[in-house]
């Protein structure tokens, strides 16, 4: 079972080749949301490096948000078209959670963050059990202050990661239990993610490229100003 999975919701754009634990090959590249440029020249390097074409794929994975609206519609795009044009299932992953299974191994509470713009985040917080990673924090937009109380507010030492985390470290310093990652690591990667989405591929937890959705969250500025706009009307 080989899944090829999408990351465009940030900055950087992600690709991963995996199977059930185990990750095949992977390319990170800072591609300052440059995704609709470089998606395609980056799927066809991690592709051609690791000696494999589309149709050696069972399963196409992509993150499905929140994130950056136009960087999530081109990798769902994407890869619903992979998945199309192969017959092959699908598997999303949140923004969050790739996030928090960017660090396996992690003994803490995993508290990734997204910047939001305007002084909010969208942030949850997990914890690997196990096999399993357990959300103990819902995902959702909170302003600064929120999800800061919210995390402190759960026992046991507690790691932020994501690119809103220098936002964080601004407004709140480390303590003894609260960590923050470094700038190389805040990013994450996608190795993690691959390899729980070809998980579930193999187990059947798939969708199908008619009905693989975003998670925006939160609805585009624009939307929201129009809204506002004619319901004063």
């Amino acid at each position: 079972m080989k899944l090829l999975m999408i990351d465009t919701s940030a900055r950087a754009a992600k690709l991963a080749i995996a199977e059930p634990g185990h990750l095949i090959a992977e390319v990170f590249a800072d591609s300052a949301f440059k995704h609709g440029v470089n998606l395609m020249p980056l799927t066809h390097h991690l592709l051609s490096d690791s000696g494999m074409t589309i149709a050696d794929m069972d399963a196409f994975g992509v993150v499905n948000g929140p994130g950056s609206f136009t960087g999530l519609r081109i990798g769902m795009a994407t890869a619903k078209g992979f998945a199309r044009a192969a017959d092959k299932p699908m598997v999303t992953v949140s923004s969050l959670k790739a996030l928090a299974l960017s660090l396996p191994r992690s003994e803490g509470i995993l508290c990734p963050v997204i910047d939001a713009r305007r002084g909010q985040v969208f942030g949850a917080a997990y914890q690997h059990r196990g096999d399993d990673l357990w959300c103990l924090l819902e995902e959702k937009i909170y302003d600064y202050r929120s999800f800061y109380d919210h995390i402190n507010s759960i026992d046991g030492a507690r790691v932020v990661l994501g690119d809103a985390t220098p936002l964080l470290k601004e407004q709140f310093e480390e303590t003894e239990n609260l960590h923050y990652t470094e700038p190389a690591f805040q990013m994450g990667n996608l190795a993690g993610a691959a390899v729980y989405a070809a998980g579930q591929a193999e187990t059947g937890n798939t969708t199908d490229c008619y009905s693989a959705t975003i998670n925006y969250i939160r609805r585009a500025s624009a939307e929201e100003n129009y809204e506002r706009a004619h319901s004063k009307g």
